[in-house]
């Protein structure tokens, strides 16, 4: 028997993304999401659940660690240096 093929979720998302991002959810194919993956679109939904999930799923914004963002920036500056420090990394 072959080994399930492992898929890293960050991947899966980020070929979702631009999927999405070139054709829109309505037209966003799962199918060409599945063919670039590798797998097959069970696999995938097996996975994801629903399309609508794996919309969400890849068009949110990644998480901010905004304490850590701050303790970086928060070194040999004053406070509007540390601000616009911590401004410019957010974008």
């Amino acid at each position: 028997m072959v080994r399930p093929r492992t898929i890293e979720q960050s991947k899966l998302l980020e070929t979702a993304r631009q999927e999405f991002l070139k054709r829109g959810f309505a037209a966003g194919s799962t199918k060409a999401i599945s063919k670039a993956m590798g797998i097959s679109e069970g696999a995938l939904f097996k996975r994801v659940g629903t399309k609508h999930a794996l919309f969400v799923a890849a068009m949110m914004p990644p998480r901010v660690d905004a304490a850590e963002m701050l303790r970086a920036v928060s070194t040999g500056r004053g406070p509007r240096g540390r601000l616009i420090a911590a401004a410019g990394s957010m974008l």
